[in-house]
């Protein structure tokens, strides 16, 4: 990749089998032998090739597979790994050893091209979002989709929740409109399919108090509740966004599909 920063996430494609490789055997690695096997990586870079992993581990909730590469001289992972409880690392080895990881794909597999990034990939599906299936394709295990999903739709939507404008980046989830369950292929990584929204606006969406109509303005529905067990706060979150219009993005192929609005209002 010439003068550019390293491709971290093809470090963690070649990585992957090494730590798999290392589960199978009950065996640790250390973080200067780990990088010899993956390409001459220096150790104190062996962190951000970790990171991915690691990332990977705690979405999909399996066992932290990062806690195989130790430091030589004190035989456990460096301060960076926050994926068990570092006070009882035999019980994570344990869990490790005892996974099935041969029965997994390798989630990094998009990046065994050395120019791919789950950015790129992000990028692709903005400019053309009909390519959605083949990124897909390409991507395969589902967090790693969802991470797709979300990086394209912080870019469409400006980095700010299309209900209520919320910016905090931390907060940021990826709705899909019609359900990741009730999806194609396609559909769930095509952007159109999508809505940037904050934790509380995805909950509430998701559970049908908020839903949006084919002029994207915002509606609220409640058969639970009355209107006066509202608190102040309920009510900022909801009834008074009843009739807003959504924030949309400025590039119009990528705004929400009507056919996906009216596939979920039909459901």
């Amino acid at each position: 990749m010439g003068d550019q920063e390293p491709n971290h996430e093809a470090r963690a494609y070649r990585a992957w089998p090494v730590l798999v490789d290392c589960a199978a055997r009950h065996s640790t690695i250390t973080y200067t032998r780990l990088g010899q096997r993956i390409g001459g990586v220096h150790q104190r870079a062996i962190g951000y090739t970790l990171g991915p992993v690691q990332d990977n581990c705690l979405d999909e909730r399996l066992p932290p597979l990062t806690i195989l590469v130790v430091r030589k001289s004190a035989g456990h992972p460096g301060g960076g790994f926050v994926a068990w409880d570092i006070d009882d690392i035999e019980t994570g080895l344990e869990r490790v050893y005892e996974y099935p990881w041969a029965s997994l794909l390798n989630p990094f597999a998009y990046a065994a091209d050395e120019t791919v990034t789950l950015d790129v990939l992000a990028e692709e599906l903005l400019q053309n979002p009909g390519i959605a299936g083949d990124v897909y394709a390409r991507v395969r295990v589902r967090g790693v989709a969802q991470q797709t999903f979300r990086r394209a739709l912080l870019e469409a939507y400006e980095h700010a929740c299309a209900f209520c404008g919320m910016t905090f980046c931390d907060s940021l989830e990826a709705a899909h409109i019609v359900p990741w369950t009730s999806c194609t292929q396609s559909e769930r990584l095509d952007p159109q399919n999508g809505l940037l929204l904050c934790g509380t606006h995805h909950a509430l969406f998701d559970a049908r108090f908020l839903t949006i109509n084919a002029n994207y303005q915002l509606r609220h529905t409640d058969d639970t509740y009355e209107l006066d067990q509202y608190t102040t706060a309920d009510l900022w979150f909801t009834r008074r966004l009843d009739g807003c219009q959504i924030r949309l993005p400025q590039r119009e192929h990528l705004r929400p599909a009507l056919k996906y609005i009216e596939k979920r209002n039909s459901a």
